[in-house]
């Protein structure tokens, strides 16, 4: 999914966070195991100039290929 917010990163990142949280995840549970919701912010772009790209981008083609269709 893609968007456009007037939040700063790290707003939209508590932001999300808060989703997350309000549905039900857990913090605590070991990484990379199943969780209830994941939303992470994969890159964002301004006046066409990226201020922020994930690592997960280039590791994980199931990060990659959507956004590929998104671009």
């Amino acid at each position: 999914m893609s968007g456009e917010c007037e939040l700063s990163f790290d707003e939209l990142n508590k932001k999300l966070k808060d989703i997350e949280d309000e549905a039900g995840r857990n913090r605590d549970a070991p990484k990379f195991s199943a969780r209830t919701l994941d939303i992470d912010i994969v890159l964002q772009i301004e006046d066409d100039e990226i201020l922020f790209e994930s690592d997960e981008i280039e590791k994980y083609s199931f990060v990659s290929d959507p956004l590929k269709e998104i671009i």
